[in-house]
Order: structure tokens, then C-alpha cells, then sequence
């Protein structure tokens, strides 16, 4: 009866004591759990949390908190960079007097001015200067005294022009480089004789032309006079 009362005994402290630690364990378990979901709420409330943020640019500094923007500078608008427009001379010419001048306007692709000499009249044709300007934007870069020459020799050799004198020469009272050539038009009716001094500033083309019938006499004053050309 003894050994069965003690046997009873240490089966009920044994009891009791798995009992202690079985429910030590769950509340372990409970408040583990407890205190990492807690921890994780946390975590995503802070993330949640709208923050002040510093933001910098080459064209502003501002703070901004809640998407409220709270200071923000002006930004300067762009500026727009354009090419200045090429500046074209307006060409003068000092013709002898007895020349008579008529404005004509645009000629086609050039602004041309004309003069007339009466008193050197034939049957048949007025002895003219022509002064003209005309802007070139055919050459992929400004055009140069030589493409205009090239240009100008081309065109009398394709029509069959005669030929007989092409060199430099001073222009704008010595100041500039130019070009004289001096040709016939014996296909025009009446066959002419052609004078041409010509210069390039920029994108331009100037050129005087003094045109008389073929076999008279130059004005030696009017084929001087084409040497002004400014």
C-alpha cells in the first residue's frame, strides 16, 4: 500500500510538472508570435510614413513632404539659340554721268539695278550696266570668288561665248578682291559685247556688267567706272 502511495504521488508531481512546461512553451510560442507580427505592423506603418525628401537639380532645390510641394524655384525657360541672319551688303556702283538709271527691281533670284546710255544708241540696241546681288545657297559652304568665277566661265563656254579676258582685279576702289572677264555673244541679235567685274562677301554674289553692241568701242570711263563696284 506504501510503494503504491508514493508510485501515485511522483505520478501526479510528474503531471504537474509537464503540465508547467507544456503551457511554458505555448505561451512562448504565443508571444513570439505576437511580438513579431507587432514588429511587422511596425515595419510597414514606418514605411507607410511619408518622409521629408531633399531634392536637388541643375535648375531647382525643393522639399517636399506628403506629395505637397512646399518651395520650388522658378526654372528658367530655354532659350532659344538662333543663328544670326548673314548681313547683305547693299553694292554701289560710280558710273560716269549720262548714264540714266532704272530701278528693275527683283530679277529673278537677284536685285538688280540698270542704267542706260542713250547717246551711245545703235539701231538696234542701248549700251546698259547692270548691277546685281545674288544670295548663293547652292554650295554646301559659303561661296567663294572662284566658285562664282567657275560658275560664270562655265555658263559663257556652254553657250559658246568668246572668250577674252579672265584675271583679278581690284574692286571697291582697290579695297577688295574681284574678278574681270570680258567676252562676246555673237548668238544674241544683235551680237554683244560683255564686260563683267564681280566680288563675293558672305553668301553673295555682287557682279557689274556693262553689255554694248559687238565692235563698238568701249566708254573707257564706263569700263574704269566697273572697278568701283562696292
Amino acid at each position: 500500500m506504501i510503494c503504491e502511495r508514493d508510485a501515485y504521488q511522483r505520478s501526479a508531481r510528474a503531471r504537474v510538472v509537464c503540465s508547467f512546461v507544456a503551457s511554458a512553451m505555448l505561451n512562448i510560442v504565443v508571444w513570439t508570435g505576437v511580438a513579431w507580427y507587432a514588429g511587422l505592423a511596425l515595419y510597414i506603418a514606418l514605411k507607410a510614413e511619408p518622409r521629408e525628401r531633399f531634392v536637388t537639380s541643375a535648375t531647382s532645390i525643393r522639399i517636399e513632404r506628403q506629395a505637397v510641394l512646399k518651395r520650388q524655384l522658378p526654372r528658367s525657360p530655354p532659350q532659344a539659340h538662333r543663328a544670326a541672319p548673314a548681313q547683305t551688303e547693299t553694292p554701289s556702283l560710280s558710273l560716269p554721268s549720262g548714264w540714266s538709271k532704272q530701278d528693275i527691281g527683283n530679277e529673278g533670284a537677284q536685285n538688280a539695278v540698270l542704267w542706260l546710255d542713250w547717246k551711245r544708241q545703235t539701231a538696234e540696241f542701248v549700251p546698259r550696266v547692270f548691277l546685281w546681288q545674288r544670295q548663293v545657297t547652292a554650295y554646301e559652304r559659303r561661296p567663294s570668288l572662284r566658285d562664282a568665277v567657275e560658275d560664270v566661265v562655265t555658263n559663257i563656254r556652254g553657250e559658246g561665248d568668246k572668250l577674252y579676258a579672265s584675271r583679278p582685279e581690284k574692286v571697291c576702289n582697290g579695297t577688295r578682291p574681284g574678278w574681270f572677264l570680258s567676252y562676246d555673244k555673237p548668238e544674241d541679235d544683235p551680237p554683244i559685247h560683255i564686260d563683267d567685274t564681280l566680288y563675293v562677301a558672305g553668301d553673295t554674289i555682287y557682279r557689274a556688267t556693262y553689255v554694248r553692241p559687238a565692235g563698238q568701242p568701249e566708254d573707257t570711263r564706263t569700263r574704269r567706272a566697273l572697278n568701283s563696284l562696292c
